[in-house]
């Protein structure tokens, strides 16, 4: 399998000067003032300057940079260190490829330069996921897992794997969805408390999960507990005391 791209936009910078590259992105936004065209290609890492100058580049190039926001596209260029560039360089295309032409309009405006409506968002979520500000979140969840997963697997803890589906509700307090389950009813697990306090009782000792959990709770919010993903750790021999204990006898005088 061939890739599309050498780089990805993260990977550049003005120390690659005149070294030829192949990205692959979307048209995130386009400028057109006659003799010079911009394109800005962004990727899921970036957003890197496509400038292609007439004279510069060949015709032929130069009349392939005239885009649709967000067609897909495929840029083979050079890097060129630009100081007045926002990241100090820019490329210099000597070819471009439309790989999927844009047929229709896009519900809303990308860059959010124009607000868009939350349900016409969701509707159209494909096309939301490419705002920076919806894979800003998606990255900062992914960053809190990796750093929880890294630091309890540091302190000698494994990661378990409960159901998500029970014959029964596991907590008080909470109303649970019910689902038919084999011509029986179970429920989705409002919280993985049980099956972690079960692993240590039977000898693990040490353990976290990251799992979903559901509780049907209604709401009328952007922030509900309907669908949440839980971060759990479970440890046996051990007390708050002697955890106090320890953390001040390693503290210097």
């Amino acid at each position: 399998m061939a890739l599309m791209r050498t780089h990805y936009v993260s990977k550049l910078g003005p120390e690659m000067d005149g070294q030829e590259v192949t990205l692959a992105g979307w048209v995130h936004e386009v400028r057109d003032i006659g003799k010079i065209k911009f394109i800005q290609l962004r990727d899921r890492t970036g957003i890197a300057q496509v400038t292609a100058k007439k004279g510069a580049v060949p015709d032929e190039t130069m009349a392939k940079m005239s885009l649709v926001k967000e067609s897909v596209v495929q840029v083979r260029g050079k890097v060129k260190a630009q100081a007045q560039a926002r990241k100090g360089y820019e490329i210099i295309p000597e070819d471009v490829v439309d790989l999927n032409p844009v047929s229709a309009m896009i519900p809303f405006e990308v860059t959010g330069k124009v607000p868009a409506e939350i349900d016409v968002r969701l509707d159209n979520r494909c096309i939301d996921l490419r705002r920076l500000d919806t894979t800003a979140v998606f990255r900062i969840q992914a960053e809190a897992l990796r750093a929880f997963r890294e630091t309890l697997a540091a302190l000698d803890f494994e990661e378990i794997r409960p159901p998500c589906i029970s014959a029964a509700a596991t907590e008080g307090g909470t109303d649970v969805f019910r689902l038919e389950y084999f011509e029986k009813h179970a429920f989705l697990v409002q919280s993985p408390q049980l099956y972690k306090q079960l692993a240590v009782i039977g000898g693990m000792d040490r353990v976290f999960m990251t799992v979903p959990v559901f509780r049907a709770e209604k709401h009328n919010t952007t922030t509900h507990l309907n669908e949440i993903l839980q971060m759990d750790a479970e440890m046996g021999f051990c007390s708050i005391q002697a955890a106090q204990e320890r953390s001040l006898g390693s503290q210097a005088p």
